[in-house]
């Protein structure tokens, strides 16, 4: 399939990186409305679905095999599952109008599959040649290092932050969706405060030790279901 970008062809992009490489597995820079998903290859004509695409809008919009989505331990559909809502938050502001393209920065990019490959050091695909790297023994292009379960809460949603986006509503919708600076921070604080404040209700006699998993949880639900 021969893809071309704002600045090159899929296949040169994928040259210059020692092999397929994407953001979440899913976009990639230079190639704005373009999405992939784990295990398919095809093209899908978004206006004869239920999707309505303003008339300026590339409506067919390609999906090929998302690079290190492959997973060596459960189901290649848990993959997709993954992808799809995360596809239709990006599908949303092109939907309505607010804007006409969406690509992830090369930064993001660069980044996220730095990390990957990171991982990957430390797994057996890296001690083996094999068709999941490029040319038998290169970078590690289809595996995702580690279980699904993480590729899934990655996805569950979008940082805009790591995208180009254009069109008439661009500032408006960064604006809204802007990530809270220190959000990263909510859930490791969380679990302090929970530690600290436990050791004290058992110092105090305020709570027994047998009580501590319960009002853990009580405790800890609602701050994980806000990240």
């Amino acid at each position: 399939m021969n893809v071309r970008g704002t600045r090159s062809t899929l296949k040169e992009y994928n040259d210059a990186h020692g092999g397929p490489m994407a953001y979440l597995g899913s976009t990639i820079p230079g190639f704005p409305n373009f999405f992939m998903m784990q295990g398919t290859s095809r093209s899908a004509c978004l206006n004869e679905s239920k999707f309505s695409f303003p008339p300026t809008l590339l409506r067919c919009v390609l999906f090929d095999t998302g690079p290190n989505t492959t997973t060596g331990h459960t189901s290649v559909i848990f993959s997709e599952e993954s992808q799809v809502p995360y596809l239709l938050q990006l599908f949303e502001p092109l939907r309505a109008g607010l804007l006409k393209s969406v690509a992830p920065t090369d930064i993001a990019t660069d980044q996220y599959n730095d990390m990957l490959q990171e991982r990957l050091q430390d797994t057996v695909w890296s001690q083996c040649a094999s068709w999941y790297r490029v040319g038998g023994r290169g970078r590690i292009a289809s595996t995702f290092p580690g279980p699904l379960v993480l590729f899934w809460w990655w996805l569950r949603r979008i940082r805009w932050e790591d995208y180009e986006i254009k069109g008439p509503g661009a500032e408006e919708w960064r604006r809204r969706h802007a990530q809270w600076p220190y959000k990263s921070l909510l859930v490791p604080a969380a679990l302090v405060a929970l530690l600290v404040a436990l050791v004290l209700a058992v110092l105090l006699d305020v709570v027994e030790p047998r009580g501590i998993l319960e009002q853990a949880v009580r405790f800890s639900c609602p701050v994980l279901c806000l990240c």
